[in-house]
Parts: structure tokens; C-alpha cells; sequence
């Protein structure tokens, strides 16, 4: 069977007629096939290590985001995309560093270097994340309804405190979405128990134990 054309997969998308398709949906659904590491026929892309990959992918989304600036499945692909450049940044710093340790020691690096390439990883990863919880901040600003956004940009707050940058204000800003999933979505044991998580890392306990019991109600309940 061969590959399928660009207008056989279009036709299944919402909104997308039997006869024609819009050039925001090719891009995006082009961003979309580069990004899972597809290889349909109508993209001239091969192979690409995860940040050629990952550029590229970003590059097509928001192609489609100037077609259409409400396309909510490229926002939010868009800012998973930089959520994992910041991971990966993380994953070759580690994989340098295991390499290095594998070195004879005068082939080693210096301590000093050691903490440099540390220090330049996680300021290049907090960038990413930035862009990340960016991106949150436009679906939410489309959308003050979207609990899916809120819960997506607090956990990146959490992430930028505890791998890169151990600022309380990740936390407070992390506090602050969970608490309006919750006004959104008050039956949802998760955001409980997230939201819960946090306040512990912020050394409020009252609070911290408050969430966790309710969380654990409502699981219950369920």
C-alpha cells in the first residue's frame, strides 16, 4: 500500500471539506508528522536527530499559527515541543558528563568546566521552558476555560524550579494555576493532589496535608 497524500489525511481532520483543504491545516499537519517522526509521502524530510527535528517542526506549527492564531492543537504542540527541547538539552549534558567520566583522568575535564557546561545546559533549558509556559499563557489568554493549559503550565513552573533554577516564584506562579483548575474543576483529585505536592515544597504544611485529603476523597468517591 503506498503512502498516503497530504489531501487523504486532511480530509479526516475536523473541519476539513471532502474537496479542499486550508494551507494552516497542511502546515500544521505537516508540523505534526515531522515532530512524531513520520515520513509521509508529501514531506521532503528524512531523518533528523531530535533538535533538527524538533525546529523544524516548530517552524510549520507556527506557519499555521499565522493562517490561524487559534488553531489550539498547534499551541499546544508548540509548547510540548519546547518542553522537550529543554529536556533534551538535559539529557546531552548528562550524556557529556558520562562520557567525560569515562575518560582517563588526564583526559578529564577541570572541575570548573564541569560546572560551566552544567551552568550553560540549564540556563539553554530554562529558556526553553520559558517558551513553554509562554505558549500556556496565549491558550490560556484564547481560552480562560482551558484546565488542560493551566495544569500544563504549572507543571512546567515545577519543572523550572526543580531542575533548573530553585526559585520560590515557580512555585507560588505553579500554586496559583492549580488553584484555578480546581475553581474550573473542583472534582478533580489530581490537580489536589498536584497543587498538594507543591505547597510540601514550599514548607506549607497545613495546606500541603489539606490537599492530599481532599485529593484522596475524591479518588475515593470515585
Amino acid at each position: 500500500m503506498g503512502k498516503p497524500r497530504v489531501q487523504e489525511v486532511l480530509k479526516t481532520l475536523p473541519g476539513c471539506s471532502q474537496t479542499g483543504f486550508y494551507e494552516d491545516r497542511i502546515s500544521l499537519l505537516r508540523g505534526l508528522v515531522i515532530f512524531r517522526g513520520g515520513d509521509f509521502a508529501f514531506t521532503r524530510y528524512g531523518r533528523y536527530d531530535d533538535e533538527q527535528r524538533y525546529d523544524d517542526a516548530l517552524g510549520l506549527l507556527t506557519r499555521s499559527l499565522v493562517q490561524n492564531g487559534q488553531n489550539t492543537i498547534a499551541w499546544y504542540v508548540i509548547a510540548y515541543i519546547y518542553h522537550e527541547k529543554a529536556m533534551m538539552v538535559t539529557r546531552q549534558m548528562n550524556s557529556s558528563l558520562e562520557g567525560n567520566n569515562k575518560e582517563p583522568v588526564h583526559r578529564r575535564w577541570s572541575p570548573q568546566t564541569i560546572e560551566d557546561t552544567k551552568i550553560k545546559a540549564n540556563r539553554r533549558s530554562l529558556i526553553y521552558l520559558n517558551a513553554s509556559i509562554g505558549t500556556y499563557s496565549v491558550l490560556i489568554a484564547n481560552n480562560a476555560f482551558d484546565v488542560e493549559a493551566y495544569t500544563r503550565r504549572a507543571r512546567t513552573f515545577y519543572a523550572a524550579y526543580s531542575k533548573y533554577e530553585q526559585n520560590t516564584e515557580f512555585l507560588k506562579s505553579a500554586i496559583k494555576d492549580y488553584s484555578c483548575a480546581i475553581d474550573l474543576d473542583p472534582l478533580s483529585y489530581e490537580w489536589f493532589y498536584e497543587r498538594g505536592m507543591i505547597y510540601s515544597y514550599m514548607g506549607e504544611s497545613e495546606r500541603s496535608e489539606a490537599d492530599l485529603k481532599k485529593s484522596a476523597e475524591l479518588k475515593a468517591s470515585r
